[in-house]
């Protein structure tokens, strides 16, 4: 069976079209579609429904995908043996900013402890994180909350507990409507902060959007507003009185924390080092 007819097949699945299977593999278009039909002859099957320009994998398609994945590492390993390659292999990792900044560092530590492989972080916030992740850009990710497209792998890992907060000053000279320090719209964050703008019984408006945590931080610091925060990023604020936690219907409430990736690629040992490493260090 022809490798290079296998790793066309491999990356119109992840790829989920000819054009950018054929970028990636920097290759014609019209080799990797002649590829795919010389495949499809020799197993007697179709692989992929086409329409348009839209193309889809089918349920023989889904069967052959994990065979197809052991042969490229089978062959990986043959190479391995008599042609070594002394580079490291790279992943590409994404990450929200409050991860990032509060518990990347140490993932990243431990993670290169276990494993020779070179890490590429690209930090973001969760809307372009997501979107490179299903563009291929990044080849897994760590995010806050559970992501609604049926193209990504979503495996939790654990939770981040979110406050609203206030400088106690702001607290106590507020008249009428509370100003709130928001998230931008697609945000993770925004749709706890929704809560208190779509509640009858409590009166507020929208005074500062931001698409970005430390913004929010610093204009609750200086009074401007009630924003909702990691707690990890406010504990120390709040122990010292710079803050407040202000409680609405309820103090603290979680957000989740998983890791994305394109859903054919979950089985590829890199990633999947990477989803255990990571749900082992924070659990």
């Amino acid at each position: 069976m022809n490798i290079d007819r296998i790793n066309m097949f491999l990356a119109v699945c992840i790829h989920g079209s000819i054009s950018r299977a054929a970028e990636a593999l920097y290759i014609s278009q019209p080799a990797v579609s002649q590829g795919i039909k010389e495949l499809e002859l020799e197993l007697n099957v179709t692989l992929f429904q086409r329409s348009g320009r839209t193309i889809k994998p089918t349920q023989e398609a889904l069967q052959f995908y994990p065979y197809a994945q052991a042969l490229i590492q089978a062959n990986e390993r043959a190479l391995s043996v008599f042609k070594p390659d002394t580079s490291l292999p790279v992943l590409r990792v994404g990450c929200t900013v409050t991860i990032a900044t509060y518990m990347l560092p140490e993932i990243i530590t431990h993670f290169e402890t276990l494993h020779h492989v070179k890490l590429q972080i690209t930090v973001n916030n969760v809307a372009t994180i997501k979107e490179s992740v299903i563009s291929n850009n990044l080849d897994v990710a760590l995010i806050e909350g559970v992501p609604d497209n049926n193209t990504l792998s979503y495996s939790r890992v654990g939770t981040l507990d979110l406050v609203y907060v206030a400088n106690p000053r702001y607290l106590e000279n507020r008249k009428g409507q509370y100003l709130l320090l928001t998230r931008e719209i697609g945000s993770s964050y925004r749709k706890y902060m929704d809560r208190i703008i779509y509640d009858d019984t409590i009166e507020s408006i929208v005074s500062w959007t931001a698409n970005n945590n430390e913004t929010l931080l610093h204009a609750a610091i200086g009074g401007h507003g009630v924003a909702v925060l990691p707690r990890i990023a406010v504990a120390d604020y709040i122990q010292k009185g710079i803050l407040d936690v202000v409680v609405f219907h309820y103090a603290t409430f979680t957000e989740e924390i998983g890791t994305i990736n394109n859903a054919f690629r979950t089985h590829e040992t890199i990633i999947k080092a990477f989803v255990d490493t990571v749900t082992h260090f924070l659990q």
